[in-house]
């Protein structure tokens, strides 16, 4: 079966963990940080309730077109267009990036062959890609994989969406952590509905 990601340029730290070390080079990190410098008006939102985080910045854009090139042609590289800060005191509690996908995972699973069908996005995996990193604290944990990894400017973590590559981010302590979070889908079949019945 072919791979959905092209691993030959990651270093594999887990079970469905893989780090691209300088996937993005210093001189688009520059560009990134001196975008970053000119934000005044970072927003709050209810998804990233602890984090600041503004969306379309287009110094990021070509981020998603990179992520793809590593993906077979049945994954797709989602959005990458916001960064996401993070202050001391600010932390992620452990996670996993299938949850805004629960239902469509449940629809599929339940799906068999042979009925009418519509195709709908799933997340596999999920994606981070690195800009500055605090002096103390900042880190990535895998809690159910014992793992703590501390990234570096210019990395690109993938992780797999479910359960087993649960994950946070500890508590920022001194200095900021700028990074891009999205996900790798695919399409999957699930029971076509019509006016919110299913056929």
């Amino acid at each position: 079966m072919q791979q959905p990601i092209n691993l030959e340029n990651f270093e594999i730290i887990g079970d469905k963990i893989y780090v691209y070390k300088n996937f993005i080079s210093p001189d688009e990190i520059e560009l990134i940080k001196n975008e970053i410098s000119k934000i005044e008006d970072w927003k709050i939102f209810p998804y990233f309730e602890k984090t600041n985080t503004i969306t379309h910045t287009d110094s990021v854009s070509f981020i998603q077109k990179r992520i793809q090139s590593l993906l077979n042609d049945k994954h797709f590289a989602a959005d990458a267009n916001s960064i996401v800060k993070m202050v001391p005191g600010q932390s992620w509690d452990p996670h996993v990036d299938v949850h805004d996908f629960e239902e469509i995972e449940k629809l599929a699973s339940e799906y068999v062959d042979g009925e009418e069908f519509c195709e709908e996005r799933l997340s596999v995996f999920g994606t981070i890609v690195y800009y500055q990193l605090p002096e103390i604290g900042g880190g990535l944990f895998y809690p159910k994989q014992k793992i703590e990894y501390t990234p570096s400017a210019g990395d690109l973590v993938i992780h797999g969406s479910g359960y087993e590559c649960e994950h946070g981010v500890s508590k920022v302590i001194k200095g900021e952590r700028y990074a891009t979070p999205s996900h790798i889908y695919k399409y999957v079949k699930v029971k076509k509905e019509i006016d919110g019945l299913k056929l």
